[in-house]
């Protein structure tokens, strides 16, 4: 099962990673793999997420056996291995300016991580079950963290200190989030189908819309369009202006485990072992929105 994909900033190349142990390098033009990268000391160590670093060469995997490795895509090699966490490692993030990694465990440990002394120089408290997703804002100045425990918790960049608390329990958990850089607000995807934006500095409920009939575990957003993918199989395109109107992607035959934006436009993996890129016409997907109800 594919479980994390990832786009380096240009969109041309992404990577997958897997239970399977497997690390692939896909051209993110015409879908092709380039490569997959495996090391004999991996093939007991299932893998679940992944991260480009800014300048895209360079990715960090999170690993089932509790530790961070760093890949050199290009020269297609492992350059480092980071240890300290105790239990799975669910999700991971470069910051924007490469100088830190942020890692989020099974027992709900966030770790800041410097990429030149390869050392853990902070972590975060607060979460009590598994941290399921973490996002830096693109200027670096919040890292959002989304967990099993219902708590999504802005702070602030690599210092680590607690900023605000966005919703409330009676929201469930909380999967995945993108940050929307025009509004300075972040979009969380939560276990029920619901959608909400959030403004990072006041925890204020902008908007919410129940999009899915399971859980939401891929958000993205480019060119004012926002992309959430789910376990239902399902993918909706969207504008907040146009809910509760969508546009549906249909094709993969088994929950959707990532997606991300690539070169061509969105790419989606599946519990069905596919990898499948969208083509981005954002005039084409408003146009043909159609309503949920």
């Amino acid at each position: 099962s594919v479980r994390g994909c990832a786009a380096n900033s240009s969109g041309k190349v992404i990577v997958s990673v897997s239970w399977d142990t497997t690390i692939r390098v896909w051209n993110g033009s015409d879908g092709k793999c380039v490569s997959t990268l495996r090391t004999p000391r991996q093939r007991n160590t299932p893998l679940n997420c992944v991260a480009f670093h800014p300048e895209g060469q360079l990715v960090v995997v999170g690993c089932w056996d509790a530790s961070l490795k760093v890949w050199d895509t290009y020269n297609q090699k492992r350059v480092k291995t980071l240890k300290g966490h105790k239990t799975s490692i669910q999700a991971c993030a470069y910051a924007p300016s490469g100088r830190h990694i942020v890692s989020a465990a099974l027992d709900g440990e966030v770790r800041i991580w410097s990429t030149k002394s390869d050392t853990a120089v902070g972590t975060i408290a607060g979460h009590h079950d598994p941290v399921n997703s973490v996002t830096f804002t693109p200027n670096g100045q919040y890292l959002v963290t989304a967990s099993s425990d219902k708590l999504v918790q802005a702070c602030s960049g690599t210092l680590g200190q607690p900023v605000a608390s966005l919703g409330s329990a009676e929201f469930g958990f909380a999967h995945c989030m993108t940050f929307h850089s025009p509004t300075q607000t972040v979009r969380v995807g939560y276990h029920d189908g619901h959608v909400r934006n959030f403004n990072i500095q006041t925890g204020a409920v902008l908007f919410a819309s129940k999009l899915h009939s399971a859980a939401v575990i891929g958000l993205a957003y480019r060119d004012k369009l926002t992309m959430s993918a789910s376990v239902d199989g399902s993918i909706k395109v969207w504008t907040p202006p146009s809910l509760p109107k969508y546009f549906s992607l249909v094709g993969h035959k088994a929950a959707i485990s990532c997606a991300v934006w690539d070169v061509k436009g969105f790419a989606s993996a599946s519990e069905d072992l596919s990898i499948l890129i969208w083509p981005h016409d954002p005039r084409a997907y408003v146009k043909q929105a159609k309503s949920t109800k």
